[in-house]
């Protein structure tokens, strides 16, 4: 599974020389606070160094880099003081840097740039929230300094596959903050991601670019000499950021929909042009399959075991083929099978409640572990008990909503005979407050652009692709075209399989 790590250096406390950076530990702490969210930036590992000296940076920069695998994310944020010396070059203060000797007591940013080059990670932030200060430049009574000097990052730490954002870059557009309060940049970086404003589109996703440039707007409404800049490699390879996880779907099931469907198409049109489909979608399913507690061991050998004799190594071939519309038709076969009802081909609520666990759980690891926890009945499980569904048919209204139903097409070819107006209302009631509901969560409802249909889909326009489709998608448990997913005896079906997950501790 891929990783987000981060080290936050922040420097505040300096040799005699140097004026104080007093933002520096909470420019820190407010990063460190978000990017450890599981619902904000859900990052594996943040360490924090505040005050370190020149051998503790460059021993926590090393082990960032070597812990690092080709599909993590690699991100470094420093709060201090930049020195430009007299060849230009930028050098990064630590609690024990003198301006008289930079190179024994200060990192340099070559040194990093190395450093982060020998990472096997594709895909690196650095970000670096700076009061930027000449070796050579005479400073005025209140420390402020009598000339601008400008830096260039883009040469000194700019790379393929990496991100460089600054707060600033002259010596001319150091902001002053209260000494209690982070540093300007800082603080909308944090706000954007903490109040998700950064995600401009709505898509539950923040990338690099967007949040960059949300911060910049922000700052420069203020103080708009401050010039934040954001260099990306010549490929123009936007890096996403975090995956908000926080959004409610019980209060706008269309629109999580809509946001679940722009999150695939937004990775997709940005990464597909490099090859980087497999490891972004990865990535992303993984936490989705991570915020509803599902774990799937990618490495753990598959247990084909049944306790009626069914052969699972086709529905196997299948799912590692990615043959998501044959694999679903199978294992409705195989559980047709499993309970011989081959003759009827189809299942009803009492078969599904014997249906034997062994099965289930080998049928459900294969679907999870081969779309990366896109795909399976425990997921599906799991949307519908956070929509508020139960584990028991009865107390989900399903025979009362068919009741219902009945009632209202009695009404439509008699209508003196029942008053449609006392049914109806309930009938639209707990269709929208959970199956519908679930329907739009798990893709099963039909669409027109981006905007709802108030009706089922049928089986062939589903779809069959793991990059496209939403979090539990898969399996339908319906088996053959022309289906409509909104029959009520695949609803009677479908709410006795959830209880009975539950029995067999799936």
């Amino acid at each position: 599974m891929a990783k987000k790590l981060a080290l936050l250096i922040g420097v505040d406390q300096y040799a005699e020389g140097l004026t104080t950076h007093q933002a520096a530990s909470h420019d820190v702490a407010a990063m460190q606070r978000v990017l450890q969210e599981k619902t904000l930036g859900d990052f594996t590992r943040v360490e924090l160094l505040l005050n370190p000296n020149l051998e503790t940076i460059k021993q926590a920069i090393h082990n960032l880099v070597y812990q690092c695998g080709v599909n993590d994310l690699a991100l470094v944020f420093f709060s201090g003081k930049g020195i430009i010396n007299q060849d230009g070059k930028l050098y990064l203060t630590t609690s024990i840097t003198t301006k008289d000797n930079l190179e024994g007591t200060a990192l340099p940013a070559s040194l990093l740039h190395q450093q982060l080059s020998r990472s096997d990670a594709q895909q690196q932030i650095v970000i670096l929230e700076c009061d930027y200060y000449s070796a050579l430049a005479s400073a005025s009574a209140d420390g402020s300094l009598t000339e601008p000097v400008s830096v260039n990052l883009d040469e000194e730490l700019s790379a393929p596959g990496r991100a460089v954002l600054t707060s600033s870059t002259t010596t001319q557009t150091s902001f002053k903050q209260e000494p209690a309060h982070c540093s300007l940049y800082t603080q909308y970086l944090v706000e954007g991601i903490e109040t998700g404003a950064a995600d401009r589109d709505g898509a539950g996703l923040i990338y690099i670019r967007e949040l960059h440039n949300y911060a910049t707007e922000k700052v420069q409404t203020i103080k708009p000499d401050i010039q934040p800049a954001l260099f990306l490699d010549n490929k123009g390879l936007d890096i996403l950021l975090t995956i908000l996880m926080n959004q409610d779907p019980n209060h706008d099931p269309d629109s999580e929909y809509r946001k679940i469907e722009a999150k695939y198409r937004k990775i997709v049109e940005n990464y597909e042009r490099y090859g980087k489909i497999p490891d972004i979608v990865q990535y992303t399913l993984n936490q989705k399959h991570k915020e509803l507690g599902i774990t799937v061991d990618l490495h753990q050998p598959d247990q084909l075991i049944s306790d009626q004799g069914i052969d699972y190594s086709k529905l196997r071939y299948l799912l590692r083929a990615g043959k998501w519309k044959e694999a679903d038709q199978e294992t409705f076969a195989l559980m047709v099978k499993a309970v011989d009802r081959e003759e009827d081909n189809n299942l009803d609520p009492e078969s599904i409640k014997n249906f034997p666990c062994t099965d289930l759980h080998t049928i459900e690891r294969l679907w999870l572990k081969y779309s990366s926890g896109q795909f399976g009945f425990s997921l599906q499980k799991e949307i519908w008990e956070k929509l508020g569904g139960k584990l028991n048919s009865d107390e989900n209204n399903v025979d009362k909503l068919e009741f219902n139903r009945s009632l209202y097409v009695l009404s439509y070819y008699n209508p003196k005979s029942i008053s449609r107006s006392n049914y109806f209302p309930n009938l639209l009631a707990y269709q929208t407050q959970l199956y519908q509901q679930f329907g739009h969560r798990v893709g099963w409802r039909e669409r027109k652009g981006l905007h709802l249909r108030r009706r089922w889909r049928n089986y062939e326009d589903l779809t069959f692709s793991v990059i496209w489709a939403p979090v539990g998608h898969l399996p339908t448990l319906v088996g053959r075209d022309g289906i409509n997913l909104g029959v009520l005896s695949i609803w009677r079906m479908r709410v006795n399989l959830f209880s009975h997950l539950e029995d067999c501790w799936l």
